[in-house]
């Protein structure tokens, strides 16, 4: 089986879980689907663990990827909880994911760190720290005060450049792949994805994610043939 962890209320990433039906078991997993079976995780044979999925019990050993789209539990997330629980059942959730997605013997993408739970960043700034690391040069960026969580960049146009185990995804432009290679080799991460910003024929970072865009076509594509990969080598 193929897991899809998502948020309760994406859509896309169930409708993600059902495409990968066609030709292998697989399952979205929600924070409340947890909630709400049983499960058994062990440590240290995590292998062993069981969790249920659509009502079946599921061993993490029989499992053989997953598709990792949820970058953190929010208390929004635990609805079926009353108000004042929330925010503490969001963290035990944030923790057993945390454990879960790190130890599971199966591929995950991406793995969770002490940041994040799709990766190493979730920040615009931490980012640029490790591009710059790199040699990957980094954009001036406007900053305004109503729009604080949506900088600008200060000028030049943008494109949208992704990463999965190795591979460019989508159309491949040699500089911007050049710098994702470097990006994704200092964090070790299996997806990436990063918009440039090109200011007189050079691009430079304006910022990136390992959160996948599965509005994206050819990031869609990308991760139903590598769980088609997964499946046939189970």
């Amino acid at each position: 089986m193929i897991l899809v962890v998502c948020s309760v209320v994406d859509d896309s990433a169930a409708r993600l879980a059902q495409e990968i039906c066609g030709f292998t078991s697989a399952a979205a997993l929600t924070c409340r689907d947890l909630a709400l079976a049983k499960c058994a995780i062990r440590c240290p044979e995590t292998s062993t663990s069981v969790i249920t999925v659509d009502g079946s019990n599921v061993r993490a050993g029989e499992l053989r990827g997953v598709l990792n789209l949820l970058p953190a539990v929010f208390p929004d997330e635990l609805y079926f909880y009353p108000d004042a629980e929330q925010e503490y059942q969001a963290s035990e959730f944030h923790a057993l994911l945390t454990f879960l997605l790190a130890a599971l013997p199966c591929p995950v993408v991406n793995r969770p760190t002490t940041m994040s739970l799709t990766g190493p960043y979730s920040g615009r700034t931490a980012w640029y720290h490790v591009a710059k690391s790199v040699g990957v040069p980094v954009a001036d960026v406007r900053l305004n005060s109503d729009e604080w969580a949506k900088p600008a960049p200060a000028n030049g146009t943008l494109t949208e450049v992704a990463w999965l185990q190795g591979q460019i995804v989508g159309a491949e432009e040699a500089v911007t792949s050049h710098y994702m290679r470097r990006i994704c080799a200092a964090v070790s991460v299996e997806y990436l994805r990063a918009t440039f910003v090109w200011r007189d024929g050079k691009p430079a970072l304006f910022s990136a994610s390992t959160l996948p865009n599965l509005r994206d076509a050819a990031t869609r594509n990308a991760l139903v043939q590598l769980s088609r990969r997964w499946a046939e080598a189970g």
